[in-house]
């Protein structure tokens, strides 16, 4: 009687909830604070001209006396300031000079050997390809030169750093001396007064590239800043700036929950520090931005409040409209792992598309958003495709397509992007446009795709396919979500198939139709032959260049990337073997990393994702630098850190045959069995289920590798015969093609079998069966209950 009466008064309290109006989608989406601007505000062309002002000033004027007897001077005089005027196309732009390769050819040709002309030279000849041999011996040659001017020396040694990443080589020597060298500069004239700004932006882009590790390093160079008699605006900001680089080393970056009390306090000790230095900088000078980006950093590390986030943002925005490191510390800051979510990130590059300050950076900040929420959730497309960004995305994309006169690198990386963007939001037709226009992509866009687990085949294939005749069912086809019936996606399909489509939409159908029955094949058991198709529309791809030629080979083309995996976009969770032929080629006999080069397969491979590492096992064959030891090993994410290495000869091409089974792996190189029944958990594994592919590890530039005859299939052990368990056979695997039996492991019997065990009754006692109608009434209530307190005071809010 009682749980009756209150099941009518909870029904009788809920019936406001079918009262309460459905929150139109507007009020769904999170909004922020809109971004302020005025129409002169300072922005990053303002900065670059104080930049290239003083380039004229400090780099060509004195290099012009040095040079002015030499027959090349003119020459050298006319490249220098066209490298300083490409400098100012953005600072975006990494590498500008790359237009001028030639011209510093011809150059060297006429015997120019100043160090100025050298240092640009060699950043020119990188840029052109991106080959860290095209400058080794340019840089190198000018790091050798005695009385080397202080400004041109930092130049060299901060092109030279991030070469020497590429290429694996060590850099700690060249890191300390350039902490020398910015120390130097500091006090020795080469900046003058008017470069104050100039001076701050140049030494903190340094320290960020040398990546101190030592705090002794970054004291030191305090020292030198305080000393100094640069304006207390100057001596703040880079005071400040120390401060959070050597809270940072105290903290580590290491999740919260590893962090050590001892770490917390020196963490907290500098940050401290550095707000005082960094406030006080910018009370001195509030008209320049860096020390405000600063202090983001800082609240964002001792958040005092989250608010403050957004203060400092602003400030540092009103001093440069566009001052990147802002916005960029402000998305950090926004991140769930920090101070918010993936909404307020969103929300935030909605806010800066809506400046519709196209000929800035800002907008673009939308798209960086968006790429950070993919990136964290490794689903690209279905972040670009959301609510609340796909409509903003194209719009951002439309609005940097249709743009004029900007600089003609920034220009070409504006567009590439757009298409970049325009294909994610499944605008095929704006993708086309834009892509038409950009040409090649720009590297910085082929490096965004990979952040998303994209490659640049799939983007042109899937483009050509969605702007063709058939264009609208492709593109209903590629919009279908993962969760659809095979059954409609296969009829799909068909329909497409039968249809007089383009070369690029029949590989495009063809391949999905492929992908879609890859797994229902390997149920059976037997090999299934995987033949990459032209658009590798069914693979994932980090780093690297991965493409397939006209013999059907998979074909990955080296540019020294430290990693590059591209996997078939299909995660397994069973069992899997592997087997294929690899071959490596090296034309151009191009020097190998120090660190050597490597490749192989993956399997059971997922990429990292937010609080989780890569996982999966590398079967891989290493060569040294000189190519005459070769040693293979399989491991999860370091080498030396898995199975015994065992040397091995490769050939022109070499079988690989590799197998997860029962918490084992097997692993064979041209019929050396590397390891056999390796047990899983010495590898640290941590997940039952992945994708499968291929892997290299610094392939040199222009080598390539060439995968051909992969086949896969599910690897079953099968029960064992009658009567096996008494005699001792052991089981066979499953396959069109099986092992030899003793390639098998016995099945585990459980240690809880009994021989004497209980009837099981055919239907279940009443009491058991019983189903509790008014406990699940109870529990309906309770959640109606809920969802109307929630209801009405959401609304109230928005009231």
């Amino acid at each position: 009687m009682l749980r009756t009466l209150f099941l009518a008064l909870m029904c009788t309290w809920t019936l406001p909830v079918w009262a309460l109006p459905l929150r139109p989608p507007e009020q769904r989406i999170l909004t922020v604070e809109p971004i302020s601007w005025e129409k002169d505000s300072p922005t990053d062309r303002d900065y670059l001209k104080l930049e290239k002002a003083w380039g004229e000033r400090q780099l060509l004027k004195p290099a012009q006396e040095r040079w002015k007897d030499k027959a090349w001077a003119a020459s050298a005089t006319t490249l220098v300031e066209a490298a300083l005027e490409l400098k100012t196309s953005g600072s975006v732009i990494a590498h500008p000079l790359g237009p001028l390769a030639e011209g510093f050819r011809q150059l060297l040709k006429e015997g120019a050997d100043d160090p100025l002309v050298l240092t640009l030279a060699a950043q020119a000849f990188y840029a052109e390809r991106h080959n860290w041999r095209d400058s080794r011996e340019l840089l190198e040659r000018v790091l050798r030169m005695p009385n080397l001017p202080t400004a041109v020396e930092a130049m060299a040694l901060s092109t030279q750093i991030p070469q020497l990443m590429k290429q694996g080589a060590d850099y700690r020597y060249v890191r300390g001396r350039l902490v020398e060298v910015l120390m130097k500069a500091i006090n020795d004239g080469s900046y003058d007064a008017e470069a104050a700004a100039v001076l701050v932006r140049h030494q903190i882009a340094a320290l960020d590239i040398v990546e101190v590790t030592m705090p002794s390093y970054l004291t030191r160079w305090q020292d030198t800043v305080d000393k100094s008699s640069w304006p207390d605006w100057v001596k703040l900001t880079l005071r400040g700036y120390g401060d959070v680089e050597l809270a940072w080393l105290e903290r580590s970056s290491d999740w919260a929950a590893e962090v050590k009390d001892e770490q917390w306090d020196g963490f907290a000790k500098h940050l401290q520090q550095a707000r005082e230095h960094l406030v006080k900088a910018w009370e001195a000078n509030p008209e320049r931005p860096e020390a405000a980006a600063l202090m983001i950093t800082v609240t964002m590390g001792d958040c005092h409040d989250p608010a403050e986030l957004r203060l400092w943002f602003d400030r540092s925005i009103k001093a440069q409209f566009d001052y990147q490191p802002a916005y960029n510390n402000l998305i950090w800051a926004y991140r769930p792992r920090w101070h918010g979510s993936h909404e307020l990130m969103l929300a935030f590059g909605r806010a800066c598309l809506a400046t519709h300050r196209f000929d800035t950076g800002v907008p673009t900040q939308m798209f960086c958003a968006a790429m950070d929420v993919a990136d964290e959730e490794n689903n690209a497309f279905e972040v670009f495709q959301g609510e609340g960004v796909r409509e903003p995305a194209l719009e951002m994309a439309k609005g940097y397509h249709e743009v004029q006169g900007l600089p003609a690198q920034l220009q070409h990386l504006r567009r590439s992007n757009a298409a970049l963007v325009a294909w994610l939001a499944r605008d095929p037709l704006l993708a086309s446009l834009a892509l038409k226009e950009a040409g090649t992509l720009h590297h910085c866009t082929r490096e965004f795709m990979q952040e998303m687990l994209l490659n640049e085949p799939r983007l042109r294939g899937e483009v050509a396919a969605g702007s063709g005749a058939f264009g609208p069912e492709v593109q209903k086809l590629a919009l279908l979500p993962r969760t659809t019936e095979s059954s409609v996606r296969a009829a799909m399909l068909k329909s497409l198939a039968e249809r007089d489509l383009s070369a690029d939409a029949r590989a495009y159908v063809q391949e999905a139709q492929e992908t879609m029955g890859f797994l229902e094949q390997l149920k059976a058991g037997d090999w299934i032959k995987l033949t990459p198709r032209k658009h590798l529309t069914s693979f994932i791809q980090t780093q690297g260049s991965w493409s397939v030629d006209e013999e059907g080979n998979l074909v990955a083309t080296g540019d020294d990337c430290t990693w590059s995996a591209l996997a078939l976009d299909l995660p397994f969770d069973h069992d899997v073997e592997m087997r294929c032929e690899i071959a490596f080629e090296n034309p151009e006999k191009a020097e190998l990393s120090p660190k050597g080069c490597s490749f192989g397969t993956l399997l059971r491979w997922a990429p990292s994702v937010v609080g989780d590492s890569e996982d999966g096992v590398r079967f891989m064959a290493f060569m040294d630098q000189g190519g005459g030891n070769t040693i293979a090993q399989a491991f999860r994410t370091k080498a030396g850190q898995g199975t015994p290495e065992v040397p091995i000869v490769l050939k022109p091409w070499n079988s690989f045959v590799t197998r997860i089974a029962d918490e084992t792996l097997h692993y064979e190189v041209n019929d050396t069995v590397i390891a056999e029944d390796y047990p899983l958990e010495e590898l640290g594994l941590s997940g039952n289920s992945g994708r499968i592919g291929f892997v290299s590890q610094r392939l040199p530039f222009g080598a390539q590798l060439k995968i051909r005859n992969i086949q896969v299939r599910k690897f079953v052990k099968a029960d064992p015969p009658a009567g096996a368990q008494a005699t001792g056979t052991a089981p066979t695997s499953v396959g069109a093609e099986s092992r030899p039996s003793t390639d098998a492991k016995p099945p585990k019997t459980s240690q809880k079998t009994s021989s004497k065990t209980k009837a099981v009754p055919s239907t279940p006692p009443a009491e058991v069966s019983k189903f509790r109608w008014d406990y699940l009434v109870f529990g309906a209530s309770l959640l109606i209950w809920a969802a109307v307190h929630f209801l009405t005071k959401n609304r109230r809010t928005q009231d």
